[in-house]
């Protein structure tokens, strides 16, 4: 049975994503097209084709202004409301633009008049497909008005405007109606499969989330010292994730997707802790340099691990980011960390927030050879490392969400 929350998962976490490719893709195409508007001024310059002149000098700067205007805003727009009012005003400007053209008599425009109604299907949102329909029969009736004198006087001299307008239109408003019912159950059945995919992919999801998390639990069986470690760094990352989409920080690099990578990569940050032999896994004071240095391998094995057991059963992307995690969560940002010594935003983005997860867990947990720190003492600790171990905009996370991080350690522990 379908819940209400799947279907605004599905407008949020994957339509989200996709409205933004579309608008891309379209603002592309209308900047290419404009171009169109520009050869018909240079042929009505040369006497190649009988359409004004003037006219056609306005139909083309204001193609070329409106189209390079979205190309710029596109670049610009952050928020889900500003994506789709961008696409109503792409739908707007491209019918206006083609109702001029259609103006005049000389130059006969059709299946022109469906191009943004075609083009609407591929939102797989049948409101916005019915919308662009009516805009655009609408636009298609404003240009058999506005040529109907020159038709009736140039293409079927004896007849009145009124009488064309009548004959034309209403095998427009037949055509719009057959079109509008295509489009609007065409757009509609693309929607539903669309919506069906994404419900067996979430599906697959949580099966896979839950193998993550078994696994998971394995490592941390074998590490009794660090307790449910893996599962609160998770939550952390999590939260991170999702403070660093809200406020647009590394949304360049990141997409919503990758962060939701992120954290399900997170349980497998330690995986290579199997390959640490028990005796020093499981010691309860503290390491020898010796024993220190066999600890740091479990970053290189790891990555091993994940390389050669998810490789072919994982998405490229997610087999990645757990790979990077897993290499590269002890590095640090000033650069003395292992296992390669990476600096600054030479560390992957997803291990930088592994790493402030990871010793944030470490700080606010009780080990066997430590008192946890009090809450306090842990924010005060990840300042005065901001800029040394961390990422400093990842500190900044951290100290906005003190609430979330209080509640997690100290109200619910």
């Amino acid at each position: 049975m379908l819940k209400k929350t799947d279907e605004i998962d599905f407008e949020t976490k994957f339509l989200e994503g996709h409205i933004d490719r579309i608008n891309t893709l379209g603002s592309k195409l209308f900047f290419g097209l404009s171009f169109g508007c520009v050869f018909l001024y240079i042929f009505c310059l040369t006497g190649l084709y009988n359409f004004p002149k003037n006219f056609a000098l306005f139909i083309m700067l204001f193609a070329l202004c409106s189209s390079t205007t979205l190309l710029i805003c596109d670049k610009k727009i952050k928020s889900q409301k500003e994506k789709q009012i961008f696409k109503y005003i792409l739908l707007f400007v491209t019918q206006t633009i083609i109702t001029c053209m259609s103006a005049d008599i000389n130059l006969d425009l059709t299946i022109t008049y469906l191009t943004m109604p075609l083009f609407t299907v591929m939102y797989f949102n049948p409101k916005f497909t019915l919308i662009s329909c009516i805009v655009a029969g609408i636009s298609h009736m404003t240009g058999v008005v506005l040529r109907a004198e020159q038709a009736a006087t140039i293409i079927w001299p004896g007849i009145t405007p009124m009488y064309y307008i009548i004959t034309n239109g209403s095998g427009v408003i037949l055509e719009y109606i057959l079109g509008t019912v295509l489009l609007y159950f065409s757009s509609k059945t693309a929607r539903n499969y669309m919506f069906s995919v994404y419900l067996r992919n979430q599906k697959l999801a949580q099966i896979q989330r839950q193998v993550l998390y078994s696994l998971a639990d394995i490592i941390e069986s074998s590490d009794v010292t660090t307790g449910q470690h893996g599962k609160r760094t998770t939550e952390v990352v999590s939260l991170i994730n999702k403070y660093l989409l809200e406020n647009h920080i590394y949304t360049d690099q990141l997409s919503i997707n990758d962060m939701n990578l992120i954290s399900m990569a997170a349980p497998l940050h330690d995986i290579g802790k199997i390959k640490v032999p028990e005796n020093i896994l499981l010691k309860p004071g503290r390491l020898t340099p010796e024993e220190f240095e066999e600890i740091k391998k479990h970053t290189i094995e790891g990555s091993k691990i994940i390389l050669q057991t998810l490789l072919r059963v994982e998405e490229p992307r997610f087999v990645q980011i757990a790979h990077e995690m897993s290499l590269y969560h002890h590095e640090k940002w000033n650069g003395t960390g292992y296992p390669d010594g990476l600096k600054g935003k030479q560390i992957p983005i997803s291990a930088r927030i592994m790493a402030i997860a990871d010793v944030f867990d470490a700080l606010c947990s009780a080990r066997p050879y430590k008192e946890r720190f009090t809450f306090e003492e842990a924010m005060h600790i990840m300042q005065e490392q901001s800029g040394q171990h961390f990422d400093p905009q990842l500190v900044t996370a951290i100290i906005s969400l003190k609430d979330n991080l209080h509640k997690l350690y100290y109200e619910n522990a």
